[in-house]
């Protein structure tokens, strides 16, 4: 899966001078990442553990409120569209100096602080809000319906190719939490597309999300080459080639928890594995996650 979604900046050499260095170290130690791979939602939101999602869910609404640093930034900045505008410069610069995420989600808790202290001379002077503020409820609720997949696509349509926006939408989907359920979001939607017995192509949300995928993926490229420019979103390759092989192994373990299932029953009717009724072997056990 990994090798999918390749980041069109690997292989570049680390090259950080110490001014660098400390401020990826001050970050690294204020930014709580705490559950940002964690979560087994996707399209449609269903979880395995309700009770360990609603802990989640919690969780991730007070990060913000929790970090004492992010909070004095929201601070400094006051209504100063300037110093705002000086420290988004700053992430940007910082994230191509060290290909550091971290920088991206900066982005995206500096944003979404000030929508939640109500400092609309910020945000709403912020062409990234809607956008931000649309993945962040994603994150919040660890899914992407229907809905939220309409409003990805509206907040991307308006912006035209060589928009330098693009390159601030591609750090915020590139933020560890956003592109973390993006692709949970994309894996749950191709398992939909096999159940429905649909071609992975010819899926919408799945083309969608999979553009924004890739946007994330390029974000660093994007400021380097200042060159602005979405990405397909029907990738040949993946579409081609990667989804149908992805697929396939999804059908297979459908098919084989099918199976079980199956199992599981005649054992129940046969009354277990020694003639005890109770003592078969149960369907939980056999799961496949």
């Amino acid at each position: 899966w990994g090798n999918a979604f390749l980041d069109d900046d690997e292989g570049d050499e680390d090259d950080h001078d110490p001014a660098t260095s400390a401020a990826v170290a001050t970050v690294s130690a204020t930014v709580d990442l705490s559950g940002a791979d964690g979560g087994s939602g996707g399209v449609g939101g269903s979880g395995a553990d309700g009770g360990e999602r609603r802990a989640r869910r919690a969780a991730l609404r007070s990060r913000r409120q929790r970090d004492h640093v992010l909070q004095q930034l929201v601070t400094m900045i006051g209504t100063n569209v300037a110093l705002y505008n000086t420290l988004l410069h700053f992430f940007r610069t910082l994230f191509v100096n060290t290909r550091n995420p971290l920088f991206c989600q900066l982005r995206v808790d500096v944003l979404m602080a000030l929508h939640e202290k109500g400092v609309s001379d910020i945000y709403e002077l912020d062409p990234c809000h809607p956008f931000a503020w649309c993945v962040d409820a994603c994150v919040r609720t660890d899914a992407v319906n229907e809905r939220r997949v309409d409003e990805l696509r509206n907040c991307l349509e308006p912006i035209a190719d060589n928009d330098a926006v693009l390159g601030d939408l591609a750090m915020i989907a590139r933020s560890p939490y956003v592109y973390n359920m993006l692709v949970r979001a994309v894996l749950q939607r191709l398992k939909s597309v096999v159940e429905n017995e649909l071609i992975p192509k010819e899926d919408v949300a799945l083309a969608e999300l999979t553009a924004v995928c890739q946007l994330a993926l390029r974000a660093r490229s994007m400021f380097v080459s200042t060159t602005f420019v979405k990405p397909s979103a029907t990738d040949d390759e993946l579409f081609s080639t990667f989804y149908p092989m992805l697929a396939a192994k999804l059908l297979d373990d459908i098919m084989r928890e099918l199976e079980l299932d199956d199992d599981d029953e005649d054992l129940g009717e046969g009354g277990g594995l020694d003639g005890g009724g109770s003592s078969g072997v149960g369907g939980d056990s056999f799961a496949i996650a």
